[in-house]
């Protein structure tokens, strides 16, 4: 096996061993596994693909918990979701420590995926595959609170890559992540479905950590 193969199979196995880590620990679908890495598969070919870094944060620098973010983006003027509120006042919402992460920004068709709607879930895994990492939760609030959205346009969004927050606790298993924005009038914090059948299209842009 050349050198080239065995660096994509053993970054396969990697990434596989990794989802089935979210999935015993009851963060991942069983049932996505297999979609998933047919796709990491059809795709191993490509982990010499180069993402240009989007935007640069620093983490842990501001609030010490999500009522502090929700404070501080009220504060600012930027409008928050009853989700995006639940979603950073859950316990699970952690605040990172201080470090800079450089972020990229990626569609289906910049991890060489079919220009067609599939699970979230699979785009994440594949874009895992190929070295991008699942982003802090800190991330979407720390884009607003330091104005990293401002050349974009209103109505655009970006979809943070991250691991799910539990949502509304009436609805069995359902979970968020952040999408962020301009909107008319200034900015939003929002949330859109972090569960394993949420479907996104070729043009949705989604926030990782870059290698």
């Amino acid at each position: 096996m050349s050198n080239g193969n065995r660096n994509s199979y053993e970054r396969v196995l990697k990434i596989f061993t990794s989802v089935m880590r979210l999935v015993i620990e009851g963060k991942r679908s069983i049932d996505r596994v297999g979609d998933a890495l047919q796709e990491i598969l059809e795709n191993r070919g490509q982990d010499t693909l180069r993402f240009p870094v989007w935007k640069t944060v620093e983490l842990g620098i501001g609030p010490q918990n999500g009522e502090g973010f929700v404070q501080a983006l009220g504060k600012a003027e930027i409008l928050i979701t009853e989700t995006a509120v639940n979603a950073l006042c859950s316990p699970q919402f952690q605040v990172a420590d201080r470090k800079e992460v450089k972020l990229v920004k990626v569609t289906l068709r910049d991890l060489n995926l079919p220009t067609r709607r599939i699970h979230f879930s699979t785009a994440v895994n594949v874009a895992m595959s190929l070295g991008l990492k699942l982003c802090p939760d800190e991330v979407a609030p720390a884009l607003l609170l330091q104005n990293k959205l401002r050349n974009m346009k209103c109505g655009d969004y970006v979809k943070i890559a991250s691991l799910p927050i539990p949502g509304d606790q009436d609805i069995k298993d359902y979970s968020v992540t952040f999408i962020a924005g301009p909107v008319e009038g200034g900015y939003q914090l929002a949330t859109g479905s972090g569960t394993d059948c949420h479907i996104v299209g070729p043009d949705v842009r989604m926030i990782f950590v870059s290698p």
